[in-house]
C-alpha cells in the first residue's frame, strides 16, 4: 500500500494495483507481471511495483493525470552489487530516488537509484549483509527505515554529508521483536508498522 501527496491511496491486489479517490476505488492496471510484495508512488504520481522472483521492477508511468490517472506500463531493471537482481521492497524519496531491497541469500542490500527513461543508475548503498528486508520507506528528511523479517528487526540509516548512510546513531535499531509486513511514513515523519504476529499497526 502506498499513499501520494494528495491523501490517495494506492494498493495492490494479485496482479492488479487500484486506487482509492474519496472513497471510490479504481483499477489502474490489471496486468502486472507478477503479485507485488510493495508498491511505492513518486511525487508525479507513477507507481512503483516489486515483486518475488521477479528481477525487474514495474513501473507504472502517469500518461495523462486526471482523478484517476491513465497509466502506461513498462518494465525497468537494475544491477545488483552481487548475484541476479531481486528486488522485493521499494520506496521512493521526494526526490524521485528510487531504493531497493535487492535479497541475496548471502546477504540483502538496500541500494539507491535514480530513473533516467526507463533506466535506473547507481547512486549508493544504504546497507548491506541484511537477512530478509521486506519493507522499506523514506521520510521527508532522507531517513531510510527498513524492515528485516529474517531477524525482527526495523533498523533507521540516516543519510550523512558525502551521500553515503550509516545507522542513526541514536535510533539505528527501532524496533526489535517484531515481525514486519509493511512499512509507511506521514509527511510528519511518523512511521508505521504492519506486524504480522499481533496483527496490529505500530506507530
Amino acid at each position: 500500500m502506498a499513499v501520494d501527496g494528495a491523501g490517495n491511496v494506492y494498493a495492490a491486489s494479485g496482479t492488479s494495483v487500484r486506487e482509492s479517490i474519496g472513497g471510490t476505488v479504481y483499477t489502474l492496471s490489471s496486468s502486472l507481471p507478477a503479485a507485488p510484495n510493495q508498491i511505492a508512488v513518486d511525487q508525479a504520481g507513477n507507481i512503483f511495483a516489486v515483486a518475488s522472483g521477479a528481477s525487474t521492477i514495474t513501473e507504472l508511468q502517469v500518461a495523462a493525470a486526471g482523478s484517476p490517472s491513465t497509466y502506461s506500463q513498462t518494465t525497468i531493471s537494475y544491477t545488483p552489487g552481487s548475484g541476479t537482481a531481486a528486488p522485493q521492497a521499494i520506496a521512493v524519496d521526494t526526490a524521485g530516488n528510487l531504493f531497493v531491497a535487492d535479497y541475496q541469500a548471502a546477504g540483502s542490500s538496500i541500494y539507491r537509484l535514480s530513473l533516467a527513461g526507463n533506466a535506473l543508475q547507481y547512486q549508493t548503498t544504504v546497507a548491506t549483509g541484511l537477512n530478509n528486508p521486506v519493507a522499506l520507506a523514506v521520510d521527508p528528511a532522507g531517513n531510510v527505515y527498513i524492515a528485516d523479517k529474517g531477524v525482527g528487526v526495523v533498523y533507521e540509516y540516516s543519510p550523512g554529508a558525502t551521500g553515503s548512510y550509516a545507522l542513526n546513531a541514536t535510533r539505528g535499531t527501532l524496533l526489535s521483536s517484531v515481525t514486519p509486513v509493511a512499512l509507511a511514513v506521514d509527511a510528519a515523519g511518523d512511521l508505521y508498522l504492519q506486524e504480522e504476529r499481533s496483527s496490529s499497526a505500530i506507530e
